[in-house]
């Protein structure tokens, strides 16, 4: 082959190759404006013709080299499709049968692109994450400039995609064996989460994105490629969601798998992710919000329509079965799983979060709830050293410190900002493999390690993935995430009765998190509602506030409180005592007019009344007040006329227990 190339280069003009494949002009002194696309020298001519080599240098974009090259580089091509393009187009006449045509080494070459992905910003703008695109290793081609994507960890197959042409290209099966499935490592018979099936390898990355499993079936044949890849597998334990493309292609590959699932006895069901757009990305990039909200709808479709015989059981059977008990850190309040507190800033989320863990720590009640003893994890991104030591001395009153109590102060972000530097969830999984003991790390704030938002994605895309995928990684390594989050400035007139709707954010958070917790004060009260609801807690709102020592305890339920609250205005009301007055002096019962009761409350407050001492008023005030006589003191009101009273008509009250006769005075 080595004498081909020579052949080439020899016989060759490199200005005539240059003039043929681009509308490069040369001047007298053998020089021309750059053709390449990447360099725009429209002052004057940077491109020079070296006679002497038969070569080209541009002094502007610092490309040189041969005929070859100059194609290679121009066209996007490999050395063997530029040398063949030379034959052809200059009818060279070479032989390349009886050239030994050397291996592509496919691992190499993805291995080589891989180190230049910073170069290309192509699958940014498709949407894809940068976590995503180092997940699967795509890499960029400076020569072809084209961008690679390997098909599995092996690296074993890939394609590759031209920036600026709607073309790309597949090893030949010589040397890389026969197309497989893109992402095959992600069919696992030993879970029953459904795997998508798309068209292609963005459109995998693009599901996948969003904590989903997705295979590409890459063309044609992929009924063939997906039978290949389950052979030897329990297919009874698979299931898949048909989202291939819209359109008459898409469509045809649909009704093939349909057959072959049935065929199988494989579940399916068939769901349009894509919404108007062609593909799974296309919709990402226009709505990550939509895509989003499609995959989580097809997934419950999957669930809905794919329950076998086998997976119904009847409630004698659960209620009979030995099931592993739910993980509590704080009993029926606090699992393992992912949690979110919410809270305006400066209303105390720090302190209630160190208590927490202080508490969980020592294995002692956290807001009158038992705790199972364990270590915690506080990532105190606000903080300093001094400030934690001040506050821990506040809270403990002189006692020691546990020892199984851990604050680090550094922040790792969600994305991979420096190869040097892990992510938030490769430091979280590495310090619980260095110290198992740990059940309950909290990560105060979640602002300040959040990922950055995908090209074009929505708050709630955003919001989603980032929750889910903290989410993943404490039910992965079985243990609580907390995260500290703020809540918007909405008022409480504005939620709609939904305390939860002040929290920061979209709804993309709650649709993550097994449970979300707030705590919200309103303007000059001591006291606190603490909100909380979830997967594995029932909705409740208490009532809590701080001691001297900043710890938090439990006053009561919101229920009870409000209960106390309209107890104390009900004895603080001058109706209801002068009514008990009256009673205590009358033998448990008194009868009068409203006229008649104003002269009594005259009596009990000779220095003025604290109310409207008209008596029509005074008549529909006391109704207003007589289902709470009933509840609080079982007084019986009766009134002649529902709706008041005047001087002329009467009201008796009397005691439930008092035996008298229950007749109208009327």
């Amino acid at each position: 082959m080595e004498n081909i190339f020579t052949e080439v280069k020899n016989r060759l003009s490199i200005k005539d190759v240059i003039e043929h494949y681009s509308l490069a002009t040369f001047n007298r002194d053998n020089k021309c404006h750059c053709p390449f696309p990447d360099h725009q020298d429209v002052k004057s001519p940077s491109l020079s013709i070296l006679k002497d080599n038969n070569t080209f240098r541009c002094f502007g974009c610092d490309k040189s080299g041969s005929v070859i090259d100059f194609v290679m580089m121009y066209k996007g091509v490999d050395k063997i499709q530029a040398v063949q393009m030379l034959n052809e187009d200059f009818n060279l006449g070479l032989n390349f049968k009886e050239q030994s045509k050397k291996k592509i080494d496919i691992k190499k070459y993805l291995l080589t692109c891989e180190k230049d992905i910073d170069q290309t910003d192509y699958f940014i703008k498709r949407g894809l994450l940068p976590t995503t695109i180092k997940k699967h290793r795509l890499g960029y081609d400076k020569v072809k400039k084209a961008v690679t994507i390997p098909y599995n960890g092996k690296m074993n197959y890939g394609q590759i995609r031209y920036v600026n042409e709607k073309r790309f290209w597949k090893p030949p099966t010589n040397d890389a064996g026969a197309e497989p499935i893109y992402n095959e490592n992600v069919i696992n018979d030993k879970d029953n989460e459904p795997i998508f099936i798309v068209e292609s390898p963005i459109c995998a990355m693009s599901v996948e994105q969003y904590n989903s499993k997705a295979i590409a079936i890459c063309g044609g044949g992929g009924v063939s490629k997906l039978d290949k890849a389950l052979k030897g597998k329990k297919t009874s334990n698979l299931g898949f969601i048909l989202s291939l493309d819209n359109d008459d292609t898409g469509a045809r590959y649909t009704t093939e798998f349909v057959e072959y699932f049935k065929a199988k006895r494989i579940r399916y069901v068939i769901c349009n992710i894509s919404g108007k757009e062609k593909d799974p990305n296309d919709l990402l990039k226009k709505s990550s919000e939509s895509l989003v909200k499609n995959i989580v709808k097809a997934r419950n479709e999957f669930f809905s329509k794919c329950t076998s015989y086998r997976d119904l059981k009847s409630a004698q059977e659960i209620t009979n079965m030995t099931l592993k008990p739910v993980n509590w850190l704080v009993n029926d309040l606090f699992p393992t799983g992912l949690s979110i507190i919410c809270g305006a800033s400066k209303i105390g989320k720090s302190w209630f979060v160190q208590n927490l863990c202080l508490s969980i720590s020592n294995g002692d009640k956290f807001l009158d709830k038992p705790t199972s003893k364990h270590a915690c994890w506080y990532m105190a991104l606000e903080d300093d050293e001094s400030l934690s030591q001040s506050r821990l001395k506040m809270m403990l009153k002189g006692k020691t410190a546990p020892a199984n109590f851990f604050i680090s102060y550094e922040i790792y972000p969600m994305d991979k900002v420096d190869k040097d530097r892990p992510t938030l969830m490769e430091y979280i999984a590495e310090n619980i493999k260095r110290n198992p003991e740990i059940k309950c790390v909290v990560v105060d704030t979640f602002q300040k390690v959040r990922s950055a938002s995908a090209y074009g994605e929505s708050m709630y895309a955003h919001d989603y993935r980032d929750i889910s995928t903290l989410k993943k990684l404490a039910d992965e390594l079985h243990i609580a995430i907390i995260l500290i989050h703020h809540t918007n400035k909405m008022k409480d007139r504005d939620t709609d009765g939904d305390p939860f709707a002040k929290i920061s954010g979209t709804n993309g958070l709650m649709a993550s998190a097994d449970c979300i917790f707030l705590l919200d004060r309103k303007r000059g009260e001591q006291e606190v509602q603490f909100a909380f609801t979830g997967r594995k807690i029932r909705c409740d709102n208490w009532t809590i506030s701080q001691n001297d020592d900043m710890t938090w305890y439990k006053i009561g339920t919101a229920e009870e409180e409000a209960h106390k609250k309209k107890l104390k205005e009900y004895n603080n009301n001058p109706y209801v005592i002068t009514i008990k007055h009256l009673l205590a002096m009358h033998n448990g019962d008194w009868s009068g007019s409203s006229t008649k009761f104003i002269e009594e409350l005259g009596k009990l407050y000779p220095n003025g009344f604290p109310i409207n001492p008209i008596p029509a008023v005074v008549g529909k005030e006391i109704n207003e007040i007589s289902d709470n006589l009933k509840q609080f003191d079982q007084i019986i009101h009766l009134n002649a006329n529902p709706h008041g009273g005047t001087s002329g008509r009467q009201h008796r009250f009397y005691y439930i227990h008092k035996k008298q006769e229950q007749t109208s005075i009327y």
